[in-house]
Order: structure tokens, then C-alpha cells, then sequence
């Protein structure tokens, strides 16, 4: 037998051996019509004892090696180059490796996995394989890529973590409690991560928790153990939700009869119960697991500690009664009875390190007490010293009255018998009344009792109220999951056999996925809201942004909907909280859509709402508030008010950077603000946060070419491009081209977006000739993506349109900037009125250098009304419009026209200065009006003035500067006289040498001077 046939047999081999003896023959038979191969089987078949699976899984390395190459240093998997061995496990043998495809340096381990699976467990582990790579967490080692062997043996390449096991960490650093639970919720926040997208992890123990030379806790090996789960069926896995938190349940459905469960790969020291027991596993399955690493990593600081340390007073001693309670609920033996979500056990942790009440323990008045003294010792040992001093001045009183009372009684003795029987008369008295205060008090004290005793009853009741509120809570969360997964799983289900072939894309199974939601889940408004954001999310990140943006919606409407009935219902207050800050979420994310579409006054609303519910149902450092005043801080400048989004972009990078200074919110936060500084012209100081930003990015990203880290690239550039380092912008620009392509591929609205950047940039170099095809290609992909009529298309026409006007090419820019200006009449109750005024005075430019003059007087008519509504008549863009105006009247001739709107201008203007490119139209304007009177001195003039505007807005020598010199030219080659006539046409050559190379050789301009130069 050849190499393929010892794979054949090890495939045939692993489909059968587990099965009953009496249907081996007849599933060999089903599986290949090769007799010598069936016989083969069945003699190691023969040989191999089905009670035991190691026997049957020793044939099968056997096998392996016959069948393939056995792997080792030296060796290329995929991209990977394996240097070095660095360890073995229970799951198979990791090697250190070198990428070495050229795109880039990087360094990983690459983990290959022991067992021969067949071609469905392949199929299935490649499936997983493409989830568990969305995990993007710091604390989370990231899985880069994977594949098989020439023989089929799988491997995972995977980040490369330097650092120590946690309980090895914990012993060399000699860590105490506080250390240690600092550590843990590191820990938890990364399990939550996962299980918030539907993964467990199924196999937490000290040795897959490095911790680095920094102090960062990394996870290893996040569902490995699912993925080598010979258990696990091929089929999508059921989900649930409790309490926030996603867990996910692998199916363990009884094997057919007489055969036995096949072994799961989990850790005995750590697994829970029912991985023991070979039961469904759930989110409860890793908390289990949490819990028992924390028992042993706290246990062993508390024995091997000698000293108590001053920084820790927890050192030395024996494990704290409310740790103790927090482990004994992570680890109960019901997985209902442990924390919902590990958020839960992260949240008592912080609880305990606070001194406040714990979860874990029962809320007795006493412990409550306990716990409130703990946190304000000072102010009641204050308090007690008070009492103290007062007790010793009444005793001090009361021993001198009665040495008083003494003498008197002594005198009065003496004096007088019956004032003696008088004295103690009053003594009995004051007996009496004594007793009958001390009555007095003990009464009160019982009734006090009995009002503690009836608060804490109250209280008790309280707590189960809450409790089965929550279990229902988590039921409810739970059927909802589930229904949530048989819902995806129909949808690959119905999309029949193609799909499993490759042959259906990911865009048409989402269109499917979308259909059937509306059809199948009409009566499920919440599970429809959870799906619908699912798809935005996932088409967002394919790139479908118009798609993302109206799923967002309707997953908004919905939830909506049901904050609305839970008011209505008188929901818990903590029910309604919850459901706010969930709305809050959508409505963040909404904004971002709204806005990445080219919307933004429309993405203030729901901007603005989401702030409002946060400001409202969250806590005043949450981070989830500090991104929403970063986010509307943003679309403030956005919208021109720098002042007034200034001191939002400040709190919100406070409240993140305090959170989590290494946070994907902060790396947000701060691009944000960086901006702000780049418009306020702060130049220096938007660099500097910008690369803070960055560098945050790479390092949240695991690379330079993370998709954040690329997109920050890109915003650093236009910073610098602003503070005039152009060729250094121009390459950070193709750079992130580059990156974006090999990310998303070509045909992606990422790729045209960056496409768009890099013409603006050339066309800021004078290469607009080369910007042309930048820009056509990016809009052919947008056509492709999406279509003519999204923000992305027009805002990329019209820069289109824009260098064909600095190309001098205003016949192609009329047509492009009529298209834009069509689409930004639609959208202008968008917030588009700008862009739509801008559009309008540039295509009435374009008009008026084609003498087309009625259509130019039309659209400067409707910028300028548009203008005179939406902003004053002080305004950039209604002064705009007006110069707009002045070169039009003086171009077609109108000379009266042309006075009249350059007074009222000056009288506009006054206190302010115009851009140059504004300054040079109205020079040539006066230079017009001056041939007009016959003023030859005052139009070479006001030419000069013109061309030195011109020069200054676009630069020296720069094809525009000399396209500004044309009109010169052509009056003075007009004229009668021979010697101006000469300088015209030297002046028109002059401009011919410096603009054909950067021009199209059919370019309007160009044939007008040539036949100028000519003529003469």
C-alpha cells in the first residue's frame, strides 16, 4: 500500500472503530467499494480491542505515520516555519515558529494536535477554528490561523505568549491575596469575553494562564478543548443567555448501543461535575474551573507566606470566610447554583476587596454591620472615643453630688431627726422612679429588637424576591439563546447543499438569515432584536455599511418596544436599568453606522440618546459613558462646534483611561480627541495623542495590521498631511492601502475608502492626473459593495470632480459634481445642506468656465437660499456663494450684477479675511471688470493680485497656480496691441510647458492655448 492509501485506511479506521462489531462490515461497505481496503481495516479491526479506545487511537498514530511526514523543527506549515520545540501536552506537541510568506515578521507557537480526525472532524474543527479567531482580548493569547498535514494531523497556530504559569507567578512573586484576586478578575475578564461570543473554553487551569514579564495575565489554548472534543457533533452548537453573559452547550446525545461515550478533553483536577459525568456543558462548566484555580493559587500564597506583609494584612493568615463562600458558589456541585456569569464571580471578588457585602454570603444584619464597620473603622472608633470621655465627666459629676448628699445628710442628722426620716423618704422615692425608667428602657430595648428582628425578615424576603427574579430572568435569557441558535441553524440548514460546498457566499447566507428572521421570530421581538444587531454587526464588519445601518434600526425599534411594555408592566427598577443601558448599546452603535455613512446630524440623535441613558442608568465611571461623551464630543467637531465637543472628549478619555489605560475604549477616546486638536490647529498635540492612540491599537490588535491599528494609521496621516509633511503622508496613506487590501481583500468599501485618501493626498501634491485612477477605482467598488446611490459613491464622485477642475477638465467635473449634488438633495435633511452648498458652488465654477451662465446663476441661486436658511449671512458658505456669484456676473458680462454683490460682500466680509482661492475668483473678477472700462493698468493689476492668491492657495509652480495665469494670457493675446499680443502668447507657451505633462493631452485648456499660440 502507497502513502494514500494508509491515509484512506486511517480515515475508514477512525469512522468505524468505535462502532458495534456487527455494523463495522456494513459501514466499511457504505464508506468504499475497495475490497483490499476493507480488508485491511477489518484485520487491525481484529486486533484492536473497541473497549478501549487508547488501543484503538494507538493504530491510528500508527497509521498516521505511515500515511505522512512526521513533523519537526525545519519543517513549513502554511506560512509558518517551525524553529524550535518548546513543550508537549496533553493535547499534542507546540513548536515555536517564524512566518515566512514576506508579508510581515511575526513570531507564534504553533500547537499540533494528537489524533487522526476524520474529514467531517476536520471540517468541524475549521468551522470552530474561524470563531474562536474573533477573539480579541488583551488577557487572550489570539489564534492566528490553522490547518492540517500532509496527513491529516491538525494544528492551531496560535500567539506566542513569554511568561510563567499563574501559580508558578504567584509563588516566585510570593503574591498575596490582594494580588492574586487582582490576577483572577484579569482572568475573568477574558473568560467573559469569550463566553459574550458563544465560546467556552472548557479547560481553565494554571498551566494555560501565562502571566508576563508585566503582570498580564494571557489565556492559552481558548476552546482548544472544544475543538479536539471527539464528543462534539458536527452540527452548530444550542446556546443560552443568562444574565448577560452567552454560554455555550456542546451536545452529548446518548451513542448508539453498545458502544461507549468517547473521551472528553478537559483536566480532572479542574473540571466540573458534569464534564466528570459526560454532561452538556455550559458557561457554569468554566466558572467551575475559575473557582478551583483560585481555592488552590489562594491556598498555596496562605501557606507558603511567613511574613505578614505591610501591604497586604491578608498574608499569613488561614482563607477568609467570604472567600471561602465566593469559591464554595463557584464550585458547587449544581451548576445552577454556581454565579450566573463570571462577571458575577468577578463582581463579588471586587466586592470583597471593597469591604462590601458579598453575594456569596447570606445577608444577615449582623454581617451587613460587620461589613460597614469594616469600611468606616475610623469614623466609629471616633465615635466611641466620645462616648467614652462622656461617661467619665458623669461619673466625675456623680461622685461629688454624692459626697454632697452625704454631708448634708450628716448635718441634717445632727440638726434634726426629722429631717433625716424626710431624706430617706426622698431616697425611696428616687428608688422607685429609678426602677420605673429602667423598665422604661427595657421596654424600648425589646421593641428595637423586634423591628431588627422584623427589618431583617424584610430584608430576607427581600433577597428571594431578588433571587427568583433573577432565575427567571436567566430562564428567560436561556430560551432565548437557544432559540437564537436554532435559528442560525436553520439558516445554513435551509440554504441546501450548496452551502456546504462553498458555493453560497457569506453575503447571500446573511440576506437569507435576514429574510427568514423577519418570517420565523415576528413573535419574538426580543430574540429578533438580539439577531438583528448580530447582522449588522457582522455585515459592518464585512463592510456593508448601508445594510449594517438598517439592521442596527430595526433592532433599535424593537428594543424599544420592549423597554416600552416593561414600564408599562411596572418592571423592577434593576429591570428597567438593565434594559436602558442594552437599548444605550444599540443606540452607540446606530450612531457609528449613521455617521460612517456620511449622516452625521442624523447620528447626533441617537448619539445623544445613548449619552442621555448613560448618564442616567449607568455608573459615573463606567466606560460605557466615557464612549459616548468621546462619541458625541466627535460629531460635534464634526459639525464645526470644537468648543462645545472640547470638554465632552476630555471627561470621556478621563472616565476610560482611569478604567483601563490600556483599553480599547482609551485607544477610541483618544483618536477622538486627537482630532479636535488637529481642527483647533493644535498640530504638535493631535500628533502626539494620535500615536498614542495607535500604538494602543497594535498592542489591543496583536499587530500593525490589526483592522483598528490600520484605520488609526490612516487618521495619524491626515494629521500630518495637515501639518504640510506631505510625501510623509502620502506613504503612511499607500501603506494603509496595502494593509487594508491584504486584510479585506480587493472589492471591499475599506479598500475604495483608502483608495479615496491616497487621491486626496496626491491631488495636494499636484498629481491629480495620478489621482484619477485612484478615484475611479475606488468608485467601481463601491458600486460593487454597495451602490451608486450610498454617501461613499457621491462624496467620492465629487472628489472626482474636484480634480477634474484643478486639471482644468470642467466638462468631466460638471458631470461628476451633478451627480453628487443630485444625491445631496436627498439627503440634505441629513445634514448634507454643506456639502450640497459646496457640491453646487463648484459645479456653478465648472458652468461658468463653459460659458454655460444660465445653469451657473441656477445653482448659485439654490446654494445660496440654501445657505440663507440653514446658517447667517455672515457665513463661510453663504460668502462662498456670493464670490461664487461676483465671478459669474463679471464672466458672463453683467458688470452692474458683478458691482453690487462685491458691495454687499465688503460690507459682509468687513471684519474678516477670505480664503485665498475666494480672494484670487474676485481679483479676476475685478480684473473683468477693469478690461471692461478700459483700465488696462488696473486689470494687470488685479491679474497679479489674482495669480499671487492662486499661487499662495495652491502653491508655487503647481498646475493650478498656472492654470490661474490663463486668463492673463488670453486678454493679452487679445489685445490690439503687438507687443502685449507677444507676451500674451510667450505667457500662453510658458503655461503649455508647465501644464502638459501634468494634464490630460485632450484637456480643454491645453487645446485653448495651443490654438492661441498658434493664431498668432
Amino acid at each position: 500500500m502507497d502513502a494514500s492509501q494508509y491515509s484512506q485506511a486511517k480515515l475508514l479506521f477512525n469512522e468505524v472503530c468505535e462502532l458495534p462489531k456487527a455494523s463495522q462490515t456494513e459501514r466499511l461497505h457504505a464508506l468504499t467499494d475497495d475490497i483490499a481496503l476493507i480488508e485491511y481495516v477489518q484485520a487491525l479491526l481484529a486486533q484492536t480491542d473497541t473497549d478501549h479506545p487508547r488501543v484503538a487511537q494507538s493504530v491510528l498514530r500508527g497509521l498516521s505515520g505511515i500515511a505522512g511526514e512526521v513533523v519537526k523543527v525545519g519543517m513549513t506549515l502554511g506560512a509558518w516555519k517551525l524553529a524550535e520545540e518548546i513543550g508537549q501536552g496533553g493535547m499534542g506537541m507546540v513548536f515555536l515558529a517564524q512566518r515566512v510568506d514576506g508579508h510581515f515578521q511575526q513570531t507564534a507557537a504553533i500547537k499540533l494536535l494528537h489524533g487522526i480526525p476524520s474529514a467531517k472532524s476536520l471540517e468541524y474543527l475549521t468551522r470552530e477554528r474561524q470563531i474562536l479567531a474573533t477573539l480579541t482580548h488583551p488577557n487572550i493569547a489570539r489564534l492566528y490561523d490553522g490547518g492540517a498535514t500532509a496527513s491529516g494531523q491538525p494544528y492551531l497556530v496560535m500567539e506566542y505568549v513569554e511568561g510563567v504559569s499563574i501559580d508558578r507567578y504567584s509563588r516566585d512573586h510570593k503574591l498575596g491575596v490582594k494580588a492574586i484576586l487582582r490576577l483572577v478578575t484579569d482572568v475573568c475578564s477574558a473568560v467573559s469575553f469569550a463566553h459574550q461570543r458563544l465560546i467556552v473554553h472548557c479547560d481553565i487551569k494554571p498551566s494555560n494562564i501565562l502571566v508576563t514579564d508585566s503582570g498580564r495575565p494571557m489565556l492559552l489554548d481558548f476552546g482548544i478543548a472544544r475543538l479536539v472534543d471527539a464528543n462534539a457533533p458536527l452540527d452548530t452548537p444550542v446556546a443560552s443567555n443568562i444574565e448577560g453573559g452567552v454560554s455555550l452547550t456542546i451536545n452529548t446525545a446518548p451513542q448508539a448501543s453498545g458502544t461507549q461515550t468517547k473521551a472528553r478533553a478537559f483536566t480532572p483536577r479542574y473540571a466540573s461535575p458534569e464534564q466528570h459525568a459526560g454532561l452538556a456543558l455550559t458557561t457554569a462548566t468554566d466558572i467551575f474551573s475559575l473557582g478551583k484555580m483560585l481555592e488552590e493559587l489562594l491556598s498555596n500564597a496562605l501557606e507558603t507566606s511567613e511574613n505578614k506583609a505591610a501591604s497586604d494584612p491578608n498574608k499569613g493568615k488561614k482563607l477568609d470566610l467570604e472567600l471561602s463562600a465566593i469559591i464554595a458558589k463557584a464550585v458547587h456541585e449544581d451548576p445552577l447554583k454556581r454565579y450566573a456569569t463570571v462577571n458575577a464571580l468577578a463582581a463579588d471578588i471586587a466586592r470583597f476587596q471593597a469591604l462590601e457585602p458579598v453575594k456569596a454570603m447570606p445577608a444577615t444584619g449582623l454581617y451587613v454591620a460587620r461589613k460597614f464597620s469594616q469600611r468606616h473603622w475610623p469614623w466609629l472608633l471616633a465615635a466611641s472615643f466620645v462616648a467614652v470621655g462622656s461617661v467619665v465627666a458623669a461619673m466625675r459629676i456623680t461622685s461629688e453630688r454624692d459626697r454632697a448628699q452625704v454631708a448634708e445628710v450628716t448635718a441634717l442628722k445632727e440638726r434634726d431627726a426629722t429631717k433625716l426620716a424626710q431624706a430617706t423618704a426622698l431616697r425611696e422615692r428616687d428608688g422607685a422612679q429609678a426602677a420605673r425608667l429602667s423598665a422604661e428602657r427595657e421596654r424600648d430595648r425589646t421593641a428595637l429588637a423586634e423591628a431588627a428582628t422584623a427589618a431583617q425578615r424584610d430584608r430576607a424576603k427581600q433577597s428571594e424576591a431578588f433571587a427568583v427574579s433573577e432565575r427567571n430572568r436567566a430562564m428567560q435569557a436561556e430560551a432565548a439563546a437557544k432559540q437564537t441558535s436554532k435559528f442560525l441553524i436553520s439558516v445554513f440548514e435551509n440554504a441546501g447543499p450548496t452551502a456546504a460546498s462553498g458555493d453560497v457566499t457569506a453575503a447571500a447566507l446573511l440576506d437569507r438569515a435576514e429574510k427568514q428572521l423577519e418570517k420565523d421570530l415576528k413573535d419574538q421581538p426580543q430574540v429578533q432584536a438580539r439577531l438583528y444587531t448580530t447582522l449588522g454587526t457582522v455585515q459592518r464588519g464585512m463592510g456593508a455599511y448601508l445594510k449594517a445601518e438598517r439592521l442596527h434600526a430595526r433592532a433599535i425599534g424593537l428594543e424599544k418596544q420592549t423597554l416600552a411594555k416593561d414600564v408599562k408592566l411596572s418592571a423592577s427598577d434593576e429591570k428597567q436599568r438593565r434594559a436602558a443601558l442594552e437599548l444605550a448599546d444599540k443606540l452607540f452603535t446606530q450612531a457609528n453606522d449613521l455617521y460612517v455613512n456620511g449622516k452625521g446630524t442624523a447620528a447626533m440623535m441617537p448619539a445623544r440618546e445613548a449619552l442621555a441613558l448613560r448618564e442616567k442608568n449607568a455608573a459615573a465611571d463606567a466606560v460605557a459613558l466615557g464612549e459616548s461623551l468621546s462619541q458625541v464630543g466627535h460629531m460635534l467637531v464634526f459639525a464645526r462646534k470644537l468648543d462645545e465637543g472640547k470638554p465632552l472628549l476630555e471627561r470621556g478619555l478621563s472616565i476610560v483611561e482611569k478604567a483601563d489605560p490600556q483599553g480599547v475604549a482609551t485607544a477610541y477616546a483618544l483618536g477622538n480627541l486627537s482630532w479636535q486638536r488637529f481642527k483647533a490647529g493644535d498640530l504638535v498635540g493631535a500628533e502626539a495623542m494620535s500615536r498614542r492612540a495607535l500604538d494602543l491599537r497594535v498592542k489591543q490588535g496583536g499587530s500593525a495590521e490589526a483592522p483598528y491599528a490600520i484605520k488609526q494609521r490612516q487618521d495619524l496621516a491626515r494629521i500630518i498631511e495637515g501639518a504640510g509633511r506631505i510625501d510623509e503622508a502620502q506613504a503612511l496613506f499607500q501603506q494603509t492601502l496595502v494593509s487594508r487590501t491584504a486584510l479585506h481583500g480587493h472589492d471591499n468599501i475599506r479598500v475604495a475608502i483608502g483608495l479615496r485618501r491616497l487621491g486626496l493626498s496626491l491631488v495636494k501634491q499636484d498629481r491629480a492626473l495620478e489621482a484619477l485612477p485612484k478615484y475611479t477605482e475606488a468608485l467601481a467598488i463601491v458600486v460593487k459593495t454597495e451602490q451608486k446611490e450610498s454617501p461613499h459613491y457621491q462624496t467620492m464622485n465629487a472628489n472626482l470632480g474636484m480634480a477634474y477642475i484643478q486639471l482644468g477638465d470642467y466638462e468631466a467635473a460638471a458631470v461628476a459634481l451633478q451627480q453628487s449634488a443630485q444625491y445631496a438633495r436627498k439627503l440634505a435633511f441629513l445634514g448634507w445642506q454643506d456639502k450640497l452648498i459646496s457640491y453646487l458652488n463648484l459645479l456653478a465654477f465648472a458652468s461658468t468656465k463653459l460659458g454655460r451662465f444660465d445653469d451657473a446663476a441656477a445653482q448659485l441661486d439654490e446654494a445660496l437660499n440654501i445657505s440663507l436658511k440653514t446658517n447667517d449671512d455672515k457665513s463661510v458658505n453663504t460668502i462662498s456663494t456670493l464670490v461664487h456669484m461676483v465671478d459669474l456676473a463679471s464672466a458672463s458680462g453683467n458688470f452692474d450684477e458683478a458691482a453690487t454683490r462685491l458691495a454687499q460682500l465688503e460690507t459682509l466680509q468687513k471684519d474678516t479675511t477670505l480664503p485665498s482661492n475666494l480672494a484670487a475668483m474676485l481679483a479676476h473678477a475685478r480684473a473683468r471688470s477693469a478690461t471692461h472700462k478700459g483700465d488696462v493698468a488696473g486689470a494687470l493689476q488685479a491679474f497679479d493680485v489674482a495669480e499671487q492668491y492662486w499661487t499662495n492657495f495652491y502653491g508655487k509652480n503647481t498646475s493650478a497656480a498656472w492654470l490661474a495665469k490663463t486668463p492673463r494670457a488670453q486678454w493679452l493675446a487679445a489685445k490690439g496691441n503687438p507687443l502685449q499680443r507677444a507676451e500674451g502668447v510667450d505667457l500662453a507657451q510658458q503655461i503649455l510647458v508647465q501644464l502638459t505633462p501634468k494634464l490630460e493631452k485632450d484637456a480643454a485648456v491645453l487645446m485653448q492655448l495651443n490654438q492661441l499660440v498658434a493664431a498668432q
